[in-house]
């Protein structure tokens, strides 16, 4: 929202011209709050749909430079690749749509609803914390089974469940997908030692998947609704 807001004014000064979402009288009386509304959102997922491209693209490269065989390379990348892009996708994709769905389905100001996306990145010190030992305690494994059952329970709380319950999980839902951050970094360490290489190809991993879910999510929204596709998109650490 805040890059249309951007390059509806830049669109004024270059050619004076305002690109606003334009809304057909006839249709549902609802869509008309949409009026005004500045276009060019596409342009943020194009940009989101290259970093992953070239995120990717850097990670196969990386990864074929390594002297290794196929099948011993994938089971060694799999499982942080696993858990780390689950915690990304589910970051910067399910919650980087928070605040919107805050807006639409629970009527909640914009200010309310940055309000509950400040305090889950508050709350997700101590969850990176408590996950972090966790892991080194119980196992990276173990703690990450069990912060995706969690996840996946808040997940389907907060995006189907009424006010004032939904928020509430909301916020303790991304706080601990943060903490998903810290255990997919074990898995990596205890996977990969001190290889550089294949730390950066899992690092490029999770920044192409965090860029795609967060188009993958927006693209698919406008057809079938905010509400489903983020009931779905909660539901991914399940995996």
């Amino acid at each position: 929202n805040h890059l249309s807001y951007f390059y509806r004014g830049l669109d004024q000064k270059l050619v004076g011209v305002e690109p606003v979402e334009p809304i057909r009288t006839e249709g549902p009386q609802t869509h008309l709050g949409k009026k005004g509304t500045p276009t060019m959102g596409g342009v943020v997922f194009i940009v989101a749909t290259l970093i992953a491209y070239v995120a990717g693209h850097l990670t196969l490269t990386t990864l074929r430079r390594l002297d290794a065989d196929p099948e011993q390379l994938t089971a060694l990348m799999a499982l942080p690749l696993l858990v780390g892009g689950v915690a990304a996708a589910s970051q910067y994709g399910t919650v980087g749509f928070l605040p919107s769905f805050a807006v639409t389905a629970w009527g909640l100001s914009p200010a309310t609803a940055a309000l509950l996306l400040a305090a889950a990145r508050l709350l997700s010190v101590p969850a990176k914390l408590v996950s972090g030992n966790a892991a080194d305690q119980a196992g990276s494994y173990r703690i990450a089974r069990r912060l995706g059952l969690l996840l996946a329970v808040l997940g389907a709380g907060w995006t189907l469940l009424p006010v004032p319950v939904a928020p509430l999980a909301a916020v303790v839902f991304a706080a601990f997908v943060s903490g998903l951050g810290p255990v997919a970094n074990v898995l990596a360490f205890e996977r990969y030692g001190a290889s550089g290489m294949l730390l950066g190809a899992f690092r490029s991993a999770q920044i192409g998947l965090a860029a795609a879910a967060g188009a993958g999510i927006g693209a698919v929204t406008a057809a079938a609704g905010l509400r489903p596709v983020l009931a779905a998109s909660a539901l991914l650490p399940l995996v």
